[in-house]
């Protein structure tokens, strides 16, 4: 299972990441070359594992909010602070 957030892709290329050394800690975007590595290591050790990319989405599985998932406030907190438009928080 992969569980990205923020990929460096054409997916996410209109959200504009404001400039802050806070923010870039809290929320960092991912290079998709970091999720294809982390694929291909599952693969290559033959592994089944659960993927969390960056490190943030794994503080949602100690606060009830799902496999993994970080919880829908602070999903929106991130969303808000990253700029992504209203209609994209409402069609998910």
């Amino acid at each position: 299972m992969l569980l990205p957030a923020f990929i460096l892709t054409s997916l996410f290329e209109k959200i504009r990441f404001p400039a802050s050394p806070l923010i870039d800690f809290l929320a960092p975007p991912v290079k998709p070359q970091v999720i294809v590595d982390a694929v291909i290591d599952a693969l290559e050790a033959q592994e089944s594992r659960t993927i969390r990319l960056p490190f943030y989405t794994n503080v949602g599985r100690f606060m009830g909010a799902g496999p993994g998932l970080i919880p829908k406030w602070l999903g929106d907190v991130i969303q808000r602070v990253r700029g992504i438009p209203s209609q994209l928080l409402r069609a998910g």
